[in-house]
């Protein structure tokens, strides 16, 4: 089995070839195949036929975690070779900081110059 990484909001790219009955690899394209990656999220996946028996699946994963894919045809599902694509955080973004309350401070005060306050910063990626 074989492992892939990634990065969180960024497009995956993988080269699937077709294989007949006896695992020769065939060179004649033109199936349809659609493809699904289940982790901590599910995704279905671009598949276009490269020609000559290769198919390029491209998904685009918003939550890190381990992802295996599902690739099935009109025939039903079809056995892949094991593999797994991890996928990490994208990079932190101040889009996703949050800021959490404290005690009676809601958020909007004036305060004093050398007054203490509290805050709390999360930090997260983009997605």
């Amino acid at each position: 089995a074989s492992a892939l990484t990634g990065t969180a909001g960024e497009t995956v790219n993988v080269t699937m070839r077709e294989l007949d009955q006896y695992a020769n690899v065939r060179t004649v394209s033109g199936q349809a195949f659609t493809a699904t990656l289940s982790g901590t999220q599910e995704v279905t996946a671009d598949v276009v036929d490269q020609g000559s028996g290769a198919y390029g699946v491209a998904a685009n994963i918003t939550m890190s975690g381990t992802y295996s894919i599902a690739v099935s045809s009109a025939s039903g599902v079809i056995a892949t070779e094991a593999f797994s694509i991890t996928i990490g955080p994208a990079n932190m973004s101040h889009l996703g900081t949050l800021r959490q309350n404290f005690g009676e401070f809601a958020g909007g005060e004036t305060g004093k110059v050398a007054s203490s306050s509290k805050i709390g910063i999360q930090a997260r990626d983009e997605f």
